[in-house]
């Protein structure tokens, strides 16, 4: 540690930088054999006042705030664009090293938090207290880039399954509340590691003294096979909770079966808007009967695994017509995705 402290300067959001004089400590580590690695005497040491007062990579909390939800929106040169125009002078390369550590510190505070739940140390709250609380989750497709071992140059692209939340609240209208509470996250772990998210803040909301808990879904097995694990982690009553069928998902699939159902794009199109229009305001068993009319003693496989779809969820039909959106999920998903699988 510098007793004396060391020179190092903070920026702010209003682009102002200023130096301070601060205690630097180093990790002790043990003396190897060979030559000198790493980043020598001063290098990958924490400033402990600063860390303590929420500025990270010398930026302060309400910038590195800024600088995060700009990353998130666009890209890393938009966002630098950005804030260059709100008089904040910051490069591309300092913009990405403030995002990578608040998101690497947030991730260690849920982790934290996670932990709690898992050993019962979590303390419930009460802000969800007599509201109702939408819960919807979804998965994707995503390339991930890692570096081959042993390698200087080179990495692997494979595919993976992000897995993602989010929790809001509704009115009585069932439309979401423009004040309420939202709340977005996910990872690239299994469902096992997801369930424990959403569970981890529903908790420290208290979820178990809301008034009705909704759960959308796109109707994928590894979603319904986990409710009530989350429901059980979070202390929601199951009497309490609903399970809906998202409709948009579900109209993709009405989209696939007319495609093959009709060559002629206007008999698409006719049948389509017919049987949307059913799944939106009829019955579940009165849309079922004219679906499997449709379809008749097609042998197709693709025909019988979108009618198997709405069939093995039946129970998310009886309320999809409660037409609960999932809010602006699509635009959640792409803009976050890309940029944060590769920090876990």
């Amino acid at each position: 540690m510098h007793g004396r402290g060391r020179e190092t300067s903070v920026q702010f959001l209003n682009g102002k930088t200023i130096s301070v004089k601060t205690p630097y400590m180093l990790r002790k580590r043990k003396p190897r054999r060979g030559r000198p690695r790493g980043r020598g005497k001063t290098g990958a040491g924490i400033y402990p006042v600063l860390k303590t007062l929420g500025i990270i990579a010398g930026a302060s909390p309400a910038l590195s705030e800024r600088a995060v939800l700009g990353v998130l929106s666009n890209t890393f040169q938009e966002a630098e664009e950005a804030l260059r125009r709100e008089g904040v002078a910051i490069s591309v390369k300092r913009l990405r090293t403030v995002s990578l550590n608040f998101s690497r510190a947030a991730l260690r505070e849920r982790s934290k938090a996670v932990e709690a739940l898992e050993s019962g140390t979590s303390k419930p709250g009460d802000s969800f207290k007599n509201k109702r609380i939408v819960i919807t989750i979804d998965g994707g497709r995503i390339r991930t880039r890692l570096a081959k071992r042993g390698c200087r140059k080179g990495f692997h692209t494979d595919w993976k399954e992000p897995k993602l939340f989010k929790i809001h609240e509704i009115g009585d209208d069932g439309r979401k509340r423009k004040k309420g509470f939202v709340s977005c996250d996910g990872t690239i772990d299994g469902p096992d590691a997801l369930i424990r998210l959403p569970a981890t803040e529903l908790v420290m909301h208290g979820a178990s003294e809301a008034e009705k808990v909704m759960v959308i879904a796109d109707g994928a097995t590894w979603i319904w096979n986990h409710i009530d694990e989350l429901l059980e982690l979070a202390g929601i009553d199951p009497g309490r909770a609903t399970r809906i069928l998202d409709f948009y998902h579900a109209a993709e699939h009405l989209k696939l079966i007319s495609e093959i159902l009709y060559k002629s794009q206007s008999k698409q199109t006719q049948w389509f808007n017919r049987m949307r229009r059913m799944l939106k305001e009829r019955a579940p068993k009165v849309f079922m009967a004219e679906l499997v009319k449709s379809i008749g003693k097609s042998r197709d496989r693709e025909l019988a695994r979108d009618k198997n779809y709405f069939i093995s969820n039946a129970e998310g039909l009886l309320h999809l017509r409660c037409q609960l959106k999932s809010g602006n999920w699509d635009s959640f998903y792409k803009s976050t995705v890309d940029k944060l699988a590769n920090l876990e």
